[in-house]
Formats: structure tokens, sequence, C-alpha cells
């Protein structure tokens, strides 16, 4: 018979003959153990008590994941830099059932994003996509879809010219507002179902968007070039996106009708845009 004596971060396993032996293998692969590991990207992180830092990332197998990085605010601790926001890696997880926690016990990082943290700019944008996510609790399914997703938007934040920097913007929001399942028809009005010309411009109803006559005052407005290029970008690549960029004008109003959208999908503001 085999008795099981400890299971950290090993299994010392005690055999029937008296003799003890050492073992890894079920440390991180057992169904039972409470130590697992998870592919993710941080998506926010702040400081807990004193020295800790409390994570929410991003993973393709849960989702969003709450965990505490104990002691990570220390100098000498091996996960002070690596629990900065948007490290992507593999993080190994203590869950502790009875206090419901999640304990970050060692991150091996696979990219940092410095190109990402370094600039201001980029950094606010990625910081509104983080909250995004987070607000509306990663879409709600397909996580694993949408860690992609969010990963090659941050290759593309990394690497694209500052003058592409807002189209970036429009292009994640849109398409995430689609990937969650919640984009408005751009084409009829969603009260009274008319057919919306070229040239009218469309108003911001509750998560929806209308025609003139059926439209609240004094709510936002989407342009009729701004519409005419949400219609044209809608299921290509972002290269492509790119080629059929409107005026610099078209773009900023369309930027402030989408932080418009999504504070009215999510139901509140966001400190991101503040």
């Amino acid at each position: 018979m085999l008795k099981i004596m400890k299971f950290l971060p090993g299994i010392n396993i005690l055999s029937s003959s008296g003799g003890l032996y050492r073992t890894t293998a079920l440390s991180y692969y057992c169904p039972m153990s409470r130590y697992t590991r998870a592919e993710g990207i941080i998506l926010r992180s702040v400081r807990s008590g004193e020295y800790h830092k409390a994570l929410t990332i991003l993973t393709p197998e849960e989702g969003i994941l709450r965990a505490t990085a104990f002691g990570a605010y220390k100098g000498k601790s091996k996960l002070s830099g690596a629990t900065e926001v948007f490290t992507e890696g593999t993080f190994f997880l203590y869950r502790n059932p009875v206090k419901e926690q999640v304990k970050v016990s060692d991150i091996a990082p696979a990219d940092v994003h410095e190109g990402v943290r370094q600039d201001l700019e980029r950094l606010y944008i990625a910081s509104f996509w983080a909250e995004l996510l987070i607000k509306t609790y990663g879409g709600g399914g397909e996580y694993s879809r949408l860690f992609r997703f969010f990963r090659r938007a941050l290759g593309y934040l990394e690497s694209v010219p500052e003058e592409e920097l807002e189209l970036l913007r429009l292009q994640f929001f849109w398409r995430y507002i689609e990937f969650m399942g919640m984009l408005p028809s751009l084409e009829e009005c969603a009260v009274c179902g008319r057919g919306i010309e070229s040239e009218e411009t469309m108003y911001l109803g509750e998560g929806e968007l209308l025609c003139g006559e059926c439209a609240p005052v004094n709510t936002a407005a989407l342009a009729p070039a701004a519409r005419r290029y949400l219609l044209e970008t809608a299921e290509v690549p972002f290269s492509r996106a790119r080629e059929a960029a409107p005026e610099r004008r078209v773009i900023q109003g369309l930027l402030g009708f989408s932080y418009a959208f999504a504070e009215t999908v999510v139901g509140t503001t966001f400190n991101s845009l503040k």
C-alpha cells in the first residue's frame, strides 16, 4: 500500500516496504491537486496590504482569474518584476478551496510587452482594453479565442506607428463588441426597423443604434462616414482596415462615440478614460 505523505511542491510517497521516495509527476497534473498552472496575461496589478499584489489575469481556460502574489512588493521577491501589468507567461498557482483564494507561487514570463508599458499613450490604450475585458467578465465565454485575440492586439499595439494608434483603438473595441455578441445593427433602426440611408446619421440608444426620429435628445451621434468605415472593415484583417482609414476628424468623432457606447453597454464609467 502506498501512502502520500506530502504534496508540496512534489510528492513524498511511503511504500509498503517502508522506503520513502519522491516524485513531481503529479504536482501540476493531478485533477485533485491544489497546485495548477495556467497560461495568462496580467490585466491588472495593484497593491494588496503592505507587501502583496492583487492580480487580475486573463487565461484561455478560465477567462478572468483573480489571484494574489504574496510578498511581490518586497524588493528581493522573485515575483516583484514578473507581476507587472501586461506580463504574459505561465503562472504556477496554489488554490485554497477553504479560503476560496488563489495564490501565485511562481511565474515563467514569456513576454513582458515593454513596448506597451514604456509608451504612455500605448499604456493608456492597453489599460482601457484591460478594463473593458474585466468589466465585461471576459465576454462571458470562448476564453481561448479571447486570449489569442488580446495577445495579438498587444503585439499590434507594440509595433504599429504612432499615427495608427487611434485606428487600433477603434478596431479592438468594435471587434470585441462583436465577440461579445453585442454589436448593434449599423444598417437599420433598432426601434422602427427602418433601413438607414448611406448619408444618414444614427444615434445611441440603450446599447442600440437608432434613426433620428426614434432617438432620444442629447445622445451621441454616429456620423455617416464613421458608420461606413465600421461597415467596410467589419470582417477584414487589421492590415486592410488601416488602408480604409477615414479622415482624422472622422476617427476622433468615432472614438468619442465608441467610448459613449462602451459606458452604455457596460453600465459604468471607465477609470482609464478619465
